[in-house]
């Protein structure tokens, strides 16, 4: 009787035995799929960050190159306003130097006329 009871205790603790490594490989087999899902997510994720950060990167580039442009564009113009500003003072001076000139011969004129003026008078007088 001994013997049949330790058998049967033998058996069952058996199948438990049996039972809790049939658990625990389907555990591990579940716990193996939810990893493998997890790192195929993941790695997708990492592909896309990778795509986005490429794509970022080109913008960037793309974005550097056009400040590079408009920063030798904002060059040349102030280039040329500075040439412009020059030609502008060039004139300005010129037309200073034309101004006077003209009051000038404006005056040199009027006294001309005073001049005329005083030889026709003088002629009137000594015609008369």
């Amino acid at each position: 009787f001994h013997f049949f009871f330790v058998e049967q205790n033998s058996n069952e603790l058996l199948k438990q035995v049996e039972s809790l490594r049939l658990d625990l490989n389907e555990s591990a087999n579940k716990i193996k799929q939810e990893q493998a899902v997890l790192k195929g997510k993941t790695d997708r994720e990492v592909a896309d960050l990778m795509i986005t950060i490429e794509d970022q990167d080109r913008q960037l580039n793309d974005l550097q190159k056009q400040l590079r442009k408009q920063a030798k564009q904002v060059s040349d113009i102030s280039l040329e306003l500075q040439a412009s500003q020059r030609q502008y003072q060039d004139v300005n001076e010129q037309l200073g130097q034309s101004q006077k000139r003209c009051l000038n011969l404006h005056h040199e004129l009027e006294e001309m006329k005073n001049n005329l003026e005083k030889v026709g008078r003088h002629y009137s007088k000594n015609s008369n």
